[in-house]
């Protein structure tokens, strides 16, 4: 949602589905930013879902009981899928945060974190108001769908603003750490906005912690050039892989062999 005017055009029409996360320009669909980031291989995610699954079974395994095979493969399957839910909790609470965050800055006003029950949801918004506090912020748009009639690709900046005195795009995280990642999610935004007509535009991400942390927050200065790079050969990895398994493979993505 545009808040004021600051002389962005989008450069095609988009449809936005939010319940699948879907882009769509004219009924061509657009791929989502996150899903070609996605491409980029996480390492910190096989120590994390390992640590995940131990966590459980130490939680659930009772060692003075004998087990029957059918409960041992019950007890292993949730272990295996343990972190599913965590992330599932983490990404309802991070969420909610995020459509607070972006109601306060529509409507203007700040809901006092007090009165917010769930204890991840208030961590996440009294981080977000103290970080207001120290700069001088001056909100342009809000959750504004953006789009590249080049390389047809789409994604949801959280917010454009005049911070300190420059315009910024903004990025809300409330993960637990910063990712490399944000250096390509910016960059893609930003590539966005060059085609939609704004030249110079900073890009900062902030994570409001979830825990009763203090916030972080990142001006980013990487090389756009070369981020860019790096993100439009995700893009097409993406859509190789897609192609090839949509040619070549089951809907298991086995290859099949004729």
């Amino acid at each position: 949602m545009i808040l004021k005017e600051f002389g962005y055009k989008s450069p095609l029409p988009i449809d936005f589905t939010e319940n699948n996360h879907r882009y769509k320009s004219e009924g061509i669909p657009l791929i989502g930013i996150t899903t070609s980031i996605g491409q980029l291989h996480k390492d910190f995610m096989k120590f994390w879902t390992t640590k995940e699954n131990y966590k459980f079974m130490m939680a659930n395994w009772d060692v003075s009981k004998v087990y029957t095979k059918k409960e041992k493969e019950v007890l292993l399957f949730e272990a295996k899928n343990a972190w599913t839910k965590k992330s599932g909790k983490a990404l309802d609470t991070g969420k909610i945060a995020h459509k607070m965050i972006q109601k306060s800055i529509e409507a203007g006003t700040r809901e006092d974190p007090k009165k917010i029950k769930n204890e991840e949801v208030r961590s996440a918004y009294q981080a977000f108001i103290d970080w207001e506090k120290i700069h001088e912020i001056e909100y342009l748009a809000t959750e504004l769908i953006v789009g590249s009639k080049v390389h047809y690709t789409g994604g949801t900046i959280d917010a454009i603003a005049i911070v300190d005195g420059f315009l910024e795009l903004l990025d809300w995280k409330t993960s637990s750490q910063l990712s490399i990642t944000v250096f390509l999610q910016l960059g893609s935004y930003k590539m966005m906005l060059l085609e939609g007509g704004i030249e110079k535009i900073k890009r900062r991400v902030v994570r409001f912690p979830k825990d009763n942390k203090k916030f972080e927050e990142l001006l980013v200065k990487s090389n756009y050039e070369k981020d860019i790079a790096c993100f439009l050969s995700l893009l097409n990895s993406y859509r190789w892989e897609r192609d090839i398994k949509k040619a070549f493979c089951d809907k298991r993505g086995k290859l099949l062999i004729k």
